[in-house]
């Protein structure tokens, strides 16, 4: 089995509910335990900025469904919950399911960069991330996610949104 950390973010209609919906269909896949769920948080976007803030979380599963299974399963979810197949990266959506860290694995591929490569450098995932496993040391760091976390500037805005209870 692998343990795997992945992203969850929606800027898109319901956001609560959008989160939710992708909690219950990942939980409910055969080949997947969810772990724990981080509490939720409302950020500013970070690279397009003229568009709604988002809320994030972040999961802990465990799989043994391999990466490229895995991101394919997120994928075909994504759609299946109203994410627009053209949809360019940074920009609105209703579902946003990435694959932080898997298993402590390194891999860089056309469709697969594991660690995710902008984990260092975004709040919205360390912050919830630190809520589950702050101790947690990514495969291409010597830091903690709680560590990581604090080299970040703390002016950034991210508020709890919700203590999750979904």
């Amino acid at each position: 089995m692998y343990k795997v950390f992945i992203g969850l973010g929606s800027n898109v209609g319901d956001r609560l509910e959008n989160l939710k919906n992708g909690i219950d269909k990942i939980s409910s896949h055969k080949k997947i335990n969810l772990i724990s769920k981080s509490s939720i948080y409302e950020t500013e976007p970070m690279y397009y900025k003229n568009q709604n803030h988002f809320l994030n979380m972040v999961l802990e599963i465990v799989t043994d469904i391999n990466p490229d299974e895995l991101l394919r399963l997120f994928k075909d979810l994504e759609i299946k919950l109203g994410r627009k197949s053209n949809e360019k990266n940074n920009y609105p959506r209703k579902i946003d399911i990435d694959i932080l860290e898997f298993n402590k694995f390194i891999l860089d591929s056309e469709v697969l960069t594991l660690p995710h490569p902008k984990i260092r450098e975004r709040l919205f995932v360390l912050k919830p991330w630190n809520d589950i496993s702050p101790d947690y040391i990514i495969a291409d760091s010597d830091k903690s996610i709680n560590e990581l976390m604090l080299l970040l500037d703390s002016n950034d805005k991210i508020v709890k949104f919700y203590i999750n209870k979904i």
